[in-house]
């Protein structure tokens, strides 16, 4: 299915790892959703000449961080820029777009055979554009999943540093400048820091790096210190139910309910977009899980645990995220009722649930359910991790309030 916008176009792809709508954008900042403020300081750097040789782009995942970037370069190179924008139809911003410019370099995480055969971001770069010109809002997971089956974490080796070196020692090919977009540099394996240290301190005539990074305290303190800083706030609620309508063609209603979930995170809208039709199903399951943990009923949690099981990973998140919502929507009631962020059906039972979920036991269950989305990423065994939840859930509600009728 293809539906035309008027900057973006909506695919369902048939690959098995690219089975959601994506769309994929000419990557002008008018393409990028939020950070209106961080676009603007941009823009007057850009058009003053105060380009700093390194950047660190900072946001959380979901943030939009990386499309940012690319919207950044493609307003640098752009050879018809207006004061706001990029043009979007010239040579530059063309390839820029398709992520063919041969000026502009990404280095990404990426999983190698073994330690004796490290893969690089040159060996894996058909696959990187394949997947980020489908999604420009993928996640590190979705990009681990795209590319293996196996459960293995993908780095930035030494090798990929010498490769960094050995591409900026070129000159600039049809620009001014050389960009190298070094994606993640947290998961930069400890070996390799030094080497991608060495060359911001001492980098080639007009090179710019960007580092776009979700979490800068696993970051080398001599690196961060190398760079400026360009740290993006979560994108609000307005911003992202516009994108959504505009960009997806999600009702209005439909689109409410899914950033009251996602909370900010724009890479997670895209996903409940698609299987947003499940939420009325996760809340069946979800008044179904909390009562069996409430009773230790186990047949019950056998039950729906092998119903879970038999779920495509996507949709076991799915379900997970959606509790992450209810929990919070269940804290929330204890403060301020005004601030829900839930449809009626959910409120009905979020009443209930605000015996037995509060201020006391709510930091331990979220690290909980946070902790199995990430276990199920890395292929865990979904049966083992949801009972271990089902039971940590039961001790937690019944430290408060047993009397409660859930």
């Amino acid at each position: 299915m293809i539906i035309l916008g008027e900057r973006c176009i909506v695919i369902r792809f048939l690959d098995r790892n690219l089975k959601r709508r994506k769309f994929v954008c000419i990557m002008k900042w008018s393409d990028v959703v939020g950070h209106t403020e961080t676009k603007a300081r941009l823009i007057k750097a850009v058009n003053e000449g105060r380009i700093p040789h390194a950047q660190l782009i900072l946001g959380k995942e979901g943030s939009g961080n990386l499309p940012l970037a690319r919207a950044y370069i493609q307003y640098v190179l752009c050879t018809n820029r207006t004061e706001n924008d990029s043009c979007g139809v010239c040579a530059s911003c063309s390839k820029v777009s398709q992520m063919s410019h041969p000026d502009v370099h990404f280095a990404f995480p990426v999983i190698s055979k073994s330690s004796s055969e490290p893969a690089t971001s040159s060996e894996k770069m058909t696959e990187f554009r394949k997947a980020m010109l489908a999604d420009p809002y993928m996640s590190y997971a979705q990009w681990v999943e795209f590319v293996s089956k196996e459960t293995k974490m993908a780095i930035i080796n030494t090798k990929q540093c010498d490769e960094i070196a050995q591409m900026l020692r070129l000159k600039p090919y049809e620009a001014n400048y050389k960009f190298m977009v070094i994606w993640l540099p947290e998961v930069i394996h400890h070996s390799a820091a030094p080497k991608l240290l060495k060359i911001i301190e001492e980098p080639p005539a007009h090179t710019i790096f960007l580092l776009v990074s979700h979490n800068d305290e696993q970051i080398l303190s001599t690196i961060k210190s190398r760079t400026q800083l360009i740290r993006l706030k979560q994108i609000p609620d307005f911003e992202m139910m516009e994108g959504l309508m505009s960009r997806l063609r999600i009702p209005l209603d439909k689109a409410r309910e899914i950033i009251n979930i996602a909370d900010g995170n724009f890479t997670l809208a895209l996903e409940l977009a698609e299987y947003n039709e499940d939420q009325e199903q996760n809340l069946s399951w979800f008044i179904e899980w909390v009562k069996a943990c409430y009773l230790l009923d186990i047949t019950m949690l056998m039950n729906l645990s092998n119903t879970l099981h038999d779920l495509r990973k996507d949709k076991q998140k799915s379900f997970f995220v959606f509790t992450l919502h209810i929990m919070r929507e269940a804290l929330v009631l204890h403060f301020n009722k005004d601030l829900l962020r839930s449809t009626e059906k959910e409120f009905n039972f979020i009443m209930k649930l605000s015996n037995v979920v509060h201020e006391q036991n709510i930091d331990k269950l979220t690290d909980l359910i946070n902790q199995a989305i990430y276990s199920i990423d890395r292929n865990a065994s979904f049966k083992m991790l949801f009972m271990h939840l089902s039971l940590e859930f039961f001790s937690l509600m019944k430290a408060r309030q047993p009397e409660a009728n859930v």
